[in-house]
C-alpha cells in the first residue's frame, strides 16, 4: 500500500496538527525530486498555521528550485491577492501568465488574468481589470477570501463604479 504522504499532511492541517504536519514535510524535504513540492506543502503548513513570513519564504524557494514553477506562482499571487499585496500580486500574476504562454499551455493563463483583474481593481486601475477580463477564455472561478469569485461577479462588480 502507497502512503500518500500530502493527504496525511492536509489531513493533520485539517485537525490543526501544525507541528505534525511540519515534521513530516520536513522529514520530505530532503528526498529528491520532489523536494520543490514539498517546499510548497510546508508553506502551506506555516500559512495554515498563521506563519505567513515562513510561507512566503518556503514559497519563494519552491518557486527559485522547480522546474515548472507555475503551480506555486499560482499559489504565491493568490495569498498575495488575500493579503492585500497587490502591486506584488500583479508582478506574480504576470510571471504566471508569462510562463504559461511561453510553455504553449492555457491551465494558468486564465486562473493568472483572473488574479491580474482582481488586483487591478483593487488598485483601481479599472480599465485595466476590464481589459484583463475580456482576455480570459473561460469563466474561471475561484476562492478569494472565504467566498467563490466568478469572471462574472467581477465584472458586475467593476461596473458598479
Amino acid at each position: 500500500m502507497k502512503i500518500d504522504f500530502a493527504d496525511q499532511i492536509f489531513a493533520l492541517v485539517r485537525l490543526g496538527k501544525y507541528d505534525q504536519a511540519l515534521e513530516l514535510c520536513n522529514k520530505l524535504l530532503p528526498s529528491e525530486p520532489r523536494r520543490c513540492d514539498w517546499l510548497g506543502m510546508r508553506a502551506y503548513v506555516h500559512r495554515s498555521a498563521g506563519d505567513a513570513v515562513r510561507a512566503y519564504i518556503d514559497l519563494r524557494n519552491a518557486i527559485e528550485c522547480s522546474d515548472d514553477p507555475r503551480p506555486h506562482l499560482s499559489k504565491l499571487a493568490r495569498w498575495l491577492l488575500e493579503d492585500g499585496a497587490y502591486v506584488e500580486c500583479r508582478t506574480a500574476a504576470e510571471k504566471l501568465v508569462s510562463l504559461d504562454r511561453t510553455a504553449g499551455s492555457k491551465f494558468f493563463i486564465d486562473h493568472g488574468l483572473m488574479i491580474l483583474a482582481m488586483a487591478s481593481w483593487k488598485l483601481g486601475d479599472i480599465n485595466r481589470a476590464k481589459q484583463l477580463l475580456d482576455e480570459m477564455e473561460d469563466a474561471e472561478n475561484m476562492h478569494f477570501g472565504g467566498q467563490l469569485v466568478s469572471k462574472s461577479w467581477l465584472q458586475a462588480e467593476i461596473s458598479k463604479l
